[in-house]
């Protein structure tokens, strides 16, 4: 099972390969320390956040995934890439633990004391050794958030073709500026061809 994002795009062919080799998911993030992430759980638990600093980090429900797959001390940080799931690994880790997807499948809207479930399949893979490390090949396009900078975007693009990505994430296509937002869709325009039909075995 491969889950996407809704602001997801594929850019290229991809095979099974890409997200499964000898049925080893296929991982693409990093590592990172959770120790800032410690200390904002500390001031939050003291009251000492102010709310604009308490809103739900989901790098902190990456770190309690890892935690809850028995990895401590670091927390790999998948970004919205495809997320390869073994299915069979989740039906055994909420076989011995059904509270945990009860819990997390119980809030109307997103909840601090959830966790991330890509992240924690991507957890329990690693914790079972049982999963290999990739190149994200990704193109992450975030202009609404860089001042809509047409010069951003044309370095976000030109780096994608010179590196061949085979994905991309849009965040916020919809608030960006008419000019970003004409370059982002005339792009992928060019860049995603339509599926072509095989021939006709008739013809």
């Amino acid at each position: 099972f491969v889950f996407f994002n809704d602001d997801f795009f594929i850019l290229a062919p991809v095979e099974p390969a890409d997200f499964f080799r000898d049925g080893r998911p296929q991982l693409r993030g990093k590592w990172l320390n959770p120790f800032k992430l410690k200390v904002k759980a500390y001031l939050r638990g003291k009251g000492l956040l102010a709310p604009s600093q308490s809103r739900i980090d989901r790098k902190e429900l990456m770190w309690r995934s890892a935690r809850l797959a028995g990895i401590e001390g670091r927390y790999f940080f998948n970004d919205h890439t495809p997320h390869p799931f073994l299915k069979s690994r989740q039906e055994q880790f909420y076989g011995d633990f059904p509270q945990y997807l009860t819990q997390n499948a119980g809030h109307r809207y997103r909840d601090q004391s959830q966790y991330n479930v890509a992240a924690l399949a991507d957890h329990l893979e690693i914790a079972a050794g049982h999963a290999d490390f990739v190149a994200p090949r990704l193109t992450y396009l975030s202009p609404s958030q860089k001042g809509n900078s047409l010069r951003y975007v044309r370095r976000k693009l030109a780096r994608s073709a010179r590196e061949q990505h085979q994905f991309a994430c849009v965040q916020s296509l919809d608030q960006c500026s008419p000019e970003a937002r004409a370059m982002i869709e005339s792009w992928l325009d060019a860049v995603i061809q339509p599926a072509q039909t095989p021939p006709s075995h008739g013809a």
